[in-house]
């Protein structure tokens, strides 16, 4: 059975008028394996990123915000090609890295 928050976040990725998108709400109920789920089915690939466990990713932010260079590293970082619109970056824990949720 899908998820509500999964068709939800499929309207998300369909809509023109899409930006970056933060998903809030209580600890430990599944906000990370929806994400990573609809990632899954919906992208060619997602790159994954934990700002609490993966400090060389929270790194790449205390520099400037200039989006090639952050997306350009992050592909270096993750050793994933990043696909325009084919990929997912999702940043999980994102308040360990204050630089990077100021940055969109």
């Amino acid at each position: 059975m899908e998820r509500k928050n999964v068709i939800e976040l499929s309207k998300w990725k369909r809509s023109s008028y899409r930006l970056p998108l933060l998903v809030s709400g209580a600890r430990q109920i599944g906000k990370t394996h929806s994400i990573l789920y609809f990632g899954a089915k919906e992208y060619k690939n997602v790159v994954n990123i934990n700002f609490e466990i993966n400090k060389p990713f929270r790194e790449i932010f205390e520099q400037n915000l200039e989006p090639q260079r952050i997306i350009r590293e992050i592909s270096v970082q993750s050793g994933e090609t990043l696909f325009p619109h084919e990929t997912l970056i999702f940043f999980d824990e994102i308040q360990s890295c204050p630089a990077a949720l100021h940055s969109t």
